[in-house]
């Protein structure tokens, strides 16, 4: 196996995400095409995967997508996701929450959490954090037109039994604000959500003018703050951060480029760093999650440049990959699912790893039928020992 890796070339330093002062406006930036930084290299020993649905198209008159997973301070997992008759941008949508007490193996009746919720189109792209014992939060989109979307959270604290009134983040949101599935993230206290807006007031992923920045709190959501913009001349879509040792942040963005789009900061999120890649992607979304205690990170994202700029019906393989260097240099491990005439998609996924166990949750979509069901992954963490 021969792992071939670039020097990146130099890219802007950006202010972004400063804690002390928000900002509203896009700080136009000179583009700079990334050069390269991160290959991945071919593959390596396969995993055993246990392969599940937790909510098949078409299960109760419904169609179900955008999943996170969490374990509960009892052992049980909890899921959430979106569910309705139709899984578009403009349908009406719940979020619904369901709980595992054997592993994903079955899962109990949905909970539908936004019914109380009136004047929308829909509710979507749900997080859930653990803030402590028995105390979860749950994060949300809520769609009301081609303009505005409002970011809102609720939160319980008997392990999901329960869930408060809804809130909205930071008072009144403003424009059409995208974030991503599973994605939300709570590290030494501060909660941290990633977004991205367009430069213009109606959205079209299109559009290559599209930023990203994030919302965050210190006091477990009672208060937050609105971090700095990025821009680069392109559509910076759905970013998700992942927080690494110290003060570390890493960055992944979906571009219409074919390829994905990295940055870092090494100061908690005040100034980044471009960092391109020659990893292929369409313009779909990408999870990265750390192994705990570890420089490791595990990647889930569709390893294709097929027909890149289009949004759906070329989302396969799905592909797990790994870094041992804080995602400097990627291994591609396997392809988790393949659909070689693309009669499926495979997108939004999210990763929960726990002490003994990876958990991936993702949609598959019936390209022919325009249907949406859940699946989930499992493997052991003991299956990742041997890969260098």
């Amino acid at each position: 196996m021969k792992i071939r890796f670039y020097l990146c070339g130099l890219f802007i330093s950006l202010l972004f995400f400063t804690c002390s002062k928000e900002k509203d406006n896009f700080e136009d930036e000179p583009y700079v095409k990334p050069s390269l930084k991160v290959l991945y290299a071919e593959s390596l020993q396969p995993i055993n995967l246990e392969k599940s649905y937790i909510f098949t198209a078409g299960f109760e008159d419904a169609q179900y997508a955008y999943i996170d997973l969490i374990r509960l301070s009892n052992g049980n997992l909890l899921m959430t996701s979106m569910r309705d008759k139709s899984i578009e941008d403009f349908h009406p949508g719940n979020i619904i929450v369901s709980e595992s007490s054997d592993d994903g193996k079955s899962w109990s009746s949905a909970q539908v959490l936004t019914k109380d919720i009136s004047g929308n189109i829909n509710s979507s792209l749900p997080s859930l954090l653990q803030l402590g014992n028995e105390h979860i939060m749950l994060i949300f989109g809520v769609k009301y037109s081609s303009s505005k979307i409002d970011i809102l959270t609720k939160e319980s604290f008997d392990n999901g039994k329960t869930w408060s009134k809804h809130k909205a983040i930071h008072g009144a949101n403003s424009g059409y604000q995208i974030l991503h599935n599973a994605r939300a993230l709570y590290r030494n206290g501060r909660i941290i959500i990633p977004v991205c807006i367009p430069k213009k007031a109606d959205i079209m992923y299109s559009l290559n003018d599209v930023g990203a920045f994030y919302y965050y709190s210190d006091d477990k959501g009672k208060t937050w703050q609105k971090s700095a913009m990025i821009t680069n001349r392109m559509a910076l879509l759905e970013p998700g951060i992942t927080a690494l040792s110290n003060s570390e942040l890493l960055m992944n963005l979906r571009t219409n480029e074919g390829t994905i789009l990295f940055a870092r900061s090494l100061n908690n999120g005040i100034s980044w760093t471009f960092e391109g890649s020659d990893i292929k992607s369409p313009s779909s979304p990408q999870r990265i999650a750390r192994i705990p205690q570890t420089d490791s990170l595990l990647m889930v994202w569709n390893n294709t440049d097929n027909n890149f700029p289009q949004h759906g019906g070329n989302r396969s393989p799905l592909s797990l990959a790994l870094s041992t260097n804080k995602g400097y240099t990627w291994k591609h491990i396997m392809d988790l699912e393949q659909s070689p005439g693309y009669q499926f998609d495979y997108a939004y996924p999210a990763i929960l790893i726990d002490k003994e166990n990876i958990f991936i949750g993702y949609n598959e979509r019936n390209n022919a039928y325009s249907s949406f069901s859940l699946k989930m992954i499992k493997f052991s963490k003991k299956d990742l020992a041997n890969i260098k």
